[in-house]
Formats: structure tokens, C-alpha cells, sequence
């Protein structure tokens, strides 16, 4: 899945050539909360882009995104199953979990790090198979 919080910053950049005052407000919680999130704020781009007087470069940019990412923006499902949306956590684990484990003093050797990270990874997410 996208990032929830990278998807309202080009949310953001298109909110900027709209006249409605929330248009930004209204559609990060659109994308967020309906379950076609996604493609209301791909016709709301394309409403704007009709109907935008400034440079449409920008829309072009943005609406591109959201339809070449469209497939991995099922926030509102991945919040009917209590995921998370962004990956502030999931970075933020990475960082604690591999990255200071592996810089401790005897905790890794150049070709041995990879091979523990790789294997703990296939049993995680049940796809070892030791026979």
C-alpha cells in the first residue's frame, strides 16, 4: 500500500488551484474514510482541470499519481482492519529493530547481517519451508 500521509501532500499541491477553501480537507478525509476514496479524488482533479484558471501542469502531475497508484490506496479498507496508513511505524521499527541491532559491536558480519535478515523475514511471514 501508499503511504496515506505521501498521498496529502500532493493532495495538498492540487488543493492549492482550487477556489473551495476546504477542497483539501474534504478530499484528504475522502481518500482516507470512503471506500472509493481514491476515485472521487481522481474526478474532483479532473473537475479542476476544467475548470482551474492557472497552470494545469501541476493537476496533470497530481492526477497522474493518483492514477498510476490508484491500486495501492485502500486506506479505508486497510482502516477496516485496523492497519496502519503510513509508514512513519513501520520505518520507525526498521530503525529500532534492524539498524541498531545490526551496529552493535559483534552483532553483524558483512555477509552474515543479510542472510539473518532475509531468513527471520521467510519465517515471519510463514514462506520458510526447511525440508
Amino acid at each position: 500500500m501508499g503511504d496515506y500521509w505521501h498521498a496529502c501532500q500532493y493532495l495538498k499541491t492540487v488543493a492549492d488551484h482550487a477556489a473551495d477553501t476546504d477542497w483539501y480537507e474534504t478530499h484528504r478525509d475522502l481518500l482516507l474514510n470512503d471506500p472509493d476514496g481514491v476515485g472521487r479524488v481522481i474526478a474532483a482533479i479532473g473537475v479542476l482541470l476544467k475548470t482551474a484558471s492557472s497552470d494545469h501542469a501541476d493537476l496533470e502531475r497530481e492526477l497522474a499519481f493518483f492514477k498510476r497508484n490508484r491500486h495501492r490506496m485502500g486506506y479505508h479498507e486497510l482502516r477496516s482492519w485496523t492497519l496502519i496508513v503510513g509508514s512513519g511505524t513501520v520505518e520507525a521499527a526498521n530503525k529500532v529493530l534492524v539498524t541498531q541491532r545490526m551496529k552493535r559491536s559483534g552483532m553483524r558480519t558483512v555477509d552474515g547481517g543479510q542472510g539473518i535478515l532475509s531468513i527471520r523475514a521467510l519465517l515471519k511471514f510463514g514462506r520458510f519451508n526447511a525440508t
